[in-house]
């Protein structure tokens, strides 16, 4: 319980930034303070994801190495004793995250094959970080 509470109000306060992100106008920023800033949201979401998912006796340094390389992750490590919405909001979450990983890997390529990044990929991406921050 007190994980969760503790993630929970690391999400607020990463929400609170992003928001003010927002507002301060991120169209500002390089491409490439765009892009390091996104791969970031997803990553801290993520991270946020797997501690949520993940049993609290996993120890710090195995669920570093889980976070690292997810396929690494088998059935019996993680939680099961979710309640019907918690169980609902992380598979939405699951959702958003395995539709917006390819699309930041194509964002990250044209970024450093130094293309444009076309308008509709950016509005997906950005789309797919609102639901993920929404939930």
């Amino acid at each position: 319980m007190r994980k969760m509470r503790n993630s929970l109000i690391c999400l607020v306060i990463f929400f609170a930034m992003v928001t003010m992100a927002c507002q301060s106008g991120i169209g500002g920023m390089s491409v490439k303070q765009q892009a390091a800033w996104t791969n970031n949201v997803y990553a801290r979401q993520y991270d946020l994801y797997l501690d949520q998912i993940l049993l609290p006796s996993i120890s710090g340094s195995e669920r570093q190495t889980l976070k690292d390389n997810p396929r690494l992750i088998t059935q019996d490590m993680l939680r099961t004793n979710f309640s019907k919405n918690e169980a609902e909001v992380l598979k939405a979450k699951k959702q958003v995250f395995t539709e917006l990983h390819p699309l930041l890997v194509t964002y990250n390529e044209y970024i450093t094959g130094g293309m444009a990044v076309p308008a509709n990929l950016e509005y997906q991406i950005v789309s797919l970080i609102n639901r993920l921050l929404a939930d």
